[in-house]
Parts: C-alpha cells; sequence; structure tokens
C-alpha cells in the first residue's frame, strides 16, 4: 500500500492470486479506518490547545500563529472501466492515474486529518481545494462530504491560525522581488535547457549533428575563434553564405 505498485505486480511479487491480494487490501484499510483512524486521527483527537503544543519552539518564534502544514499527495488509482473516471483521474504531472488527497499535518510531524478523494486532473489543483475548504464565502465544492469536512476545519481552527503551504506564489507577485535561481539564466525557462531532449528522453541522437556543427563553427570565448579557424585557417562557410 505504501509503495503503490499495482495488485498485478504484487501478485508476482509475493505469489498470491490477485483475488487474495485485493481482499487482504481490502481488510487492512477496512480495519484501519474501524480501529486506528478514529483514534489518532482527525478533527475529534485534538482541540485547539493540543495543536498549539505540537509546535517547536524556534518555530513559535518564527510564526508565532502557524499551526500546521498543508499539502497535497497522490495516491495510485488502477486504470478504470469507466472512460470519464478515467479522464479525470489520469493527471498529466505524474503521468499516471492518481487520486488526490488534501493532507493537513501538524507542525511536530504528526497527522492532523486527511480530506478527499479529489480527481487528479487540472480543474483540482491545491490552492482551489483548501480555499474552498477553509473560505464560507466561495461556492461548493465537488464533493459530498465538503460540508462536514469544512465545519470540522472551522470547529477546530480558530480565524488567526496561520497554514503552512506551498502555493499562493501569484498572490505573493505584488509583494516581493523576485529573482531567478543561480542555476537558471536570466529569461531562460526550464524547458529551455531541456530542447535537446524530448519529454521521454530518446531522441538525443537526432541533434547530435546540429550541436557538433555549432560547437565547430561558432566562436569560443577563451580562442576567440571557432575550433574550425583553428585547424583549418580559414572562416568556416555557414549554409546562408553558400
Amino acid at each position: 500500500m505504501f509503495r503503490g505498485i499495482s495488485q498485478v505486480f504484487a501478485s508476482a511479487l509475493f505469489g498470491i492470486h490477485q483475488s487474495r491480494i485485493s481482499r487482504i487490501l481490502h481488510e487492512t484499510i477496512d480495519k484501519m479506518s474501524e480501529v486506528f483512524v478514529p483514534k489518532y486521527i482527525g478533527s475529534h483527537v485534538f482541540t485547539n490547545n493540543i495543536i498549539h503544543n505540537h509546535s517547536p519552539e524556534w518555530l513559535k518564534l518564527l510564526l508565532p500563529n502557524a499551526v500546521a502544514t498543508v499539502d497535497s499527495t497522490y495516491i495510485y488509482l488502477q486504470k478504470s472501466c469507466n472512460f470519464d473516471n478515467q479522464k479525470k483521474s489520469y493527471c498529466q504531472h505524474k503521468a499516471n492515474n492518481l487520486v488526490k488527497m488534501m493532507a493537513m499535518m501538524l507542525l511536530d510531524g504528526k497527522w492532523f486529518d486527511t480530506y478527499g478523494p479529489y480527481y487528479s486532473d487540472g480543474h483540482n489543483n491545491d490552492e482551489l481545494i483548501w480555499n474552498t475548504l477553509s473560505d464560507d464565502s466561495l461556492e461548493e465544492y465537488e464533493s459530498k462530504d465538503l460540508p462536514v469536512q469544512r465545519q470540522q476545519v472551522h470547529a477546530t481552527f480558530s480565524r488567526n491560525d496561520m497554514f503552512i503551504g506551498d502555493r499562493g506564489f501569484a498572490r505573493c507577485k505584488g509583494k516581493w522581488n523576485l529573482y531567478t535561481p543561480d542555476s537558471i539564466c536570466k529569461g531562460e525557462t526550464q524547458l529551455t535547457t531541456g530542447l535537446l531532449q524530448d519529454q521521454k528522453s530518446n531522441n538525443w541522437d537526432d541533434f547530435l549533428p546540429a550541436v557538433i556543427f555549432a560547437y565547430n563553427t561558432g566562436q569560443h570565448f577563451s580562442t576567440k575563434f571557432s575550433p574550425f579557424q583553428l585547424q583549418y585557417g580559414q572562416v568556416p562557410k555557414l549554409p546562408p553564405d553558400q
């Protein structure tokens, strides 16, 4: 379950019939839902005072109102025979069929609760899901459990509590100065550095002749000459010059 491997692979790995693998997984999930989850996870386990006690002292100095971290996690989903579910569960970013869970973790690493599941297509980004869970003014989201989950969040946390996440970049653009990391030149994107290979990295050899030609005919910074000039003593004739 932790590795997210398929039942077919698990059946071959352990030498057990696939139906038995499926039965074991269902029994494990049922037992965890009945025994472990109600006792250790969920808003009914924690009060606001207990949550603040789970914040490390050094983090209280930096962010006094921070109470939890929020991020999404993906769970592997086997291919569905339903085309609509197959389409909505396909994540282009991960290139696999997945369902998304919005997870909330206390600042000392203890799990608080999970919300979902949600489809992993482009209509379910992290910021939209979290804003819908936390903001009453937004419209109802496509989840039958959302009203209950939203009530749990509002009942456990106060208005001044701060959540740490990795979204909200667009809202910070007007307040902060943006700098390009040193590993990428200014004006260059991550895709620009990968123009010599396609998404599956299997056609890099098609570009070798053009790369070698550009290297041999281009002027080098150290010598101020191209390798062609150093070897043949003349300026190379490029295709546009012919």
